[in-house]
């Protein structure tokens, strides 16, 4: 997981620079398809229309304090705040949609059988991220955006569910001894300060056989906090902005 974050970090940052080129790019569907902040399978928009009652389940978040140093310490009671909030967001984002949430109550059975759909959910993100967004991005890879976590049929047969919204997302939190750095290379401007800690989430509409049929993945520095209701809102509202539509 922690991989997974700190390897798209970096291409996120960037993500704006490399749209310009065309290094990776020669035919105009691919650049266009290469140009759009979400990825989705060809057949996204009939396939997403047939989902009526998604099953959207807590959200896989983790958040960080971040000390002046770059260490980053794992807080379980910042993690489960953030994930009470994206998950909130999310169901308030999807209520425009006409389509009959699934938000159950979980049984272990199935939390332990989300998080191997969790953990496969990151490592297929590094692999999209990787073919699909980086500045050499596969043409093959963009045309025909085809990837899959496996078949959920049996979990959303338990749930009369007929999708499922993956979210996974990290948010670092700078310490006060890393803010004071920060403050302190803002007014000097022979001191180099620390950079903010970043926020980030990566969202997948997943139908009954597994496959993902739209992603987004996005990320920014200093700007979120997942910790925060208004903020999560403000930041589930811009990944999703062009998330396809339901039940249609």
């Amino acid at each position: 997981m922690s991989r997974w974050r700190h390897s798209t970090l970096a291409g996120i940052s960037v993500l704006g620079l490399s749209l310009l080129g065309t290094g990776c790019v020669s035919m105009p569907e691919t650049y266009r398809a290469y140009q759009r902040p979400y990825r989705s399978h060809p057949e996204a928009a009939a396939r997403s229309r047939a989902i009526r009652a998604p099953l959207v389940i807590p959200p896989d978040i983790k958040i960080y304090a971040l000390s002046a140093g770059g260490v980053e310490e794992l807080r379980d009671d910042w993690s489960a705040a953030g994930r009470d909030n994206v998950l909130k967001a999310l169901r308030e984002r999807l209520r425009g949609q006409r389509v009959e949430l699934r938000t159950p109550a979980l049984d272990k059975e199935t939390l332990d059988a989300l998080e191997e759909i969790h953990a496969l959910f990151r490592a297929v993100s590094l692999t999209i991220f990787r073919y699909t967004y980086s500045t050499y991005a596969f043409h093959t890879k963009l045309e025909n955006f085809d990837y899959s976590v496996g078949s959920i049929d049996r979990i959303l047969q338990k749930y009369g569910a007929d999708g499922l919204i993956l979210v996974y997302g990290f948010d670092q939190i700078s310490t006060d001894g890393r803010r004071a750095l920060q403050t302190l290379g803002a007014i000097l401007p022979f001191v180099s300060g620390p950079s903010a800690g970043t926020t980030g989430l990566s969202v997948a509409l997943v139908d009954r056989s597994g496959t993902i049929l739209w992603y987004m993945i996005d990320a920014s520095e200093g700007r979120y906090d997942l910790r925060d209701p208004e903020s999560a809102s403000g930041f589930v509202a811009r990944v999703l902005t062009d998330f396809p539509r339901l039940g249609q």
